[in-house]
Order: structure tokens, then C-alpha cells, then sequence
């Protein structure tokens, strides 16, 4: 998922009147959702994004999650760092 945003993003770099809006999705999840959560996400709505991530506590290439380390415990409150 990394490696085709930034493919896009070298070819995307044209100005002019054909350029469009990119639009990137970001959810947050941890892995006890990667199975079901967030594989629905990914075989729905995020293949209309230009970009899809997902912040997890997990890396899965598959599924666009990345492990992104934060301080204290992995709960609704500490979410904001992984933005």
C-alpha cells in the first residue's frame, strides 16, 4: 500500500488542469479487528481512496496496517499520536 502511494505520488506531481484531488483514508484499529473490521474496510470502500492506512498496533502489508509506536497503552486516548 506504501509502495503505490508513493508511485502515485512521483506521477501525480504534474500541475495543470487535469490534476485532481488525492484523497487519503486513515483508520485506526489494533489487530484484534485486522480479520474482520478492517478486512471489510479494505474489500469495500478504502479501493476508493488514493491512498489507504491503516494505524494499528500491527503491521500487515496485506491489509495496509502499519505498527505505529506511541506512548502509554493502546487505547482511544492515545490514538491521536499515531496521526
Amino acid at each position: 500500500t506504501l509502495k503505490k502511494i508513493r508511485q502515485e505520488s512521483h506521477s501525480s506531481r504534474e500541475s495543470g488542469p487535469d490534476r485532481r484531488p488525492r484523497i487519503l483514508c486513515m483508520v485506526y484499529t489494533t489487530h484484534l479487528y485486522h480479520s474482520s473490521l478492517l478486512n471489510a474496510i479494505v474489500s469495500t470502500w478504502a479501493k476508493d481512496c488514493d491512498g489507504f492506512l491503516a494505524a494499528s498496533n500491527f503491521t500487515d502489508p496485506s491489509l495496509g496496517s502499519i505498527d505505529l509506536i506511541h506512548q502509554g497503552p493502546e487505547e482511544y486516548g492515545n490514538m491521536w499520536q499515531k496521526v
